[in-house]
């Protein structure tokens, strides 16, 4: 076996297994249930969207810029269709906590996304080249929900691995993270 592609399935592998043992959104697998459903006090205005020129950095190769644009135009789609970007950018053989596919991917979040007081944001400000076509980027989420009449903020780091398609475009086949807990 080739040396480069043995490092490269053991670096992989690595990442996986440390991805896959992180906690999961949990606040977002219990999003759409009908608990968290109750009317948002006021309406809140949706963060802007992100310039995503700004985001990158100049040591980034092309494929770690590629993905990390990718990650934010995928965010800001969020912000103007919701869960269908979820859908829009996951590839065919994505495996989320909340679905597998694009079809149930996007199925999921469009219910998570139409929870009253939801909103999540995040951008990528960091980006792990594996191999010639996975990119992992990872960065801080915001989490708001509306739980008793209150909204609810959390905060995290996020793991989005992206493979380069055969059209040269980047999707996500994985996607996860856990909450950071707040310093007293």
């Amino acid at each position: 076996m080739n040396p480069r592609l043995r490092v490269f399935r053991w670096r992989l592998c690595f990442w996986m297994q440390y991805i896959l043992s992180m906690k999961f959104f949990c606040l977002l697998l219990f999003a759409g249930s009908s608990v968290l459903a109750q009317e948002p006090k006021a309406s809140v205005a949706a963060p802007p969207k992100i310039d995503c020129s700004q985001l990158m950095k100049p040591n980034w190769n092309e494929s770690q810029r590629g993905a990390a644009t990718a990650d934010c135009e995928f965010y800001n789609a969020s912000l103007e269709h919701g869960g269908d970007a979820w859908g829009d950018f996951a590839a065919a053989d994505a495996t989320l906590a909340r679905g597998r596919g694009k079809d149930e991917i996007r199925a999921a979040y469009k219910k998570t996304y139409s929870t009253p007081g939801f909103r999540l944001a995040w951008r990528p400000d960091r980006t792990e080249l594996f191999g010639e076509s996975y990119v992992v980027t990872s960065g801080p989420w915001e989490l708001h929900l509306q739980r008793d009449g209150k909204e609810n903020v959390s905060r995290g780091k996020y793991v989005t691995v992206w493979r380069r398609q055969t059209d040269g475009s980047w999707r996500f086949v994985w996607d996860g993270g856990e909450e950071t807990k707040e310093q007293k």
